[in-house]
């Protein structure tokens, strides 16, 4: 829904004769590429089919080159002109956050079953105790 939203907004935008400015990509990007990517990234500028992306190191950086042709189908079912490339530059440290989260959100966590929970607590070591009773609240919080 959001993403038909945003498509209609851009859509009115470029029909309307205003330009694409990052300013108005950067607000969509995340429905374009997903919170991972955009957490990592930033449209800096459009044209003539080709998008400018600054990337936040050298290995996201080829990371996202091997994702290029998926990228270009996501950003395409969003913006209202056609991109036919992408072009991915290292960001200077002024165009992105410092360090960039790992996970864009953290997933959702359950509760662990008295049972199981009972289970948990006997085993000795704190940390291996602590680091099960995380997999089992984010293998529960992953079925909800």
């Amino acid at each position: 829904m959001f993403k038909k939203m945003a498509r209609a907004l851009l859509d009115k935008r470029h029909r309307g004769g205003m330009p694409l400015t990052p300013d108005i990509l950067e607000g969509a990007w995340p429905m374009m590429v997903g919170d991972y990517l955009a957490s990592h990234t930033r449209p800096v500028r459009l044209s003539a089919g080709r998008l400018e992306v600054v990337v936040s190191s050298a290995a996201r950086m080829k990371e996202f080159m091997f994702l290029r042709t998926e990228l270009i189908r996501r950003i395409n079912l969003l913006l209202p002109v056609e991109i036919t490339d992408l072009q991915f530059t290292l960001a200077r440290p002024d165009q992105l956050p410092a360090t960039a989260p790992l996970h864009a959100s953290d997933p959702p966590l359950g509760e662990v079953p008295e049972v199981e929970q009972a289970l948990l607590e006997g085993i000795e070591d704190e940390e291996l105790r602590a680091l099960m009773t995380r997999v089992r609240r984010l293998s529960r919080g992953r079925r909800r």
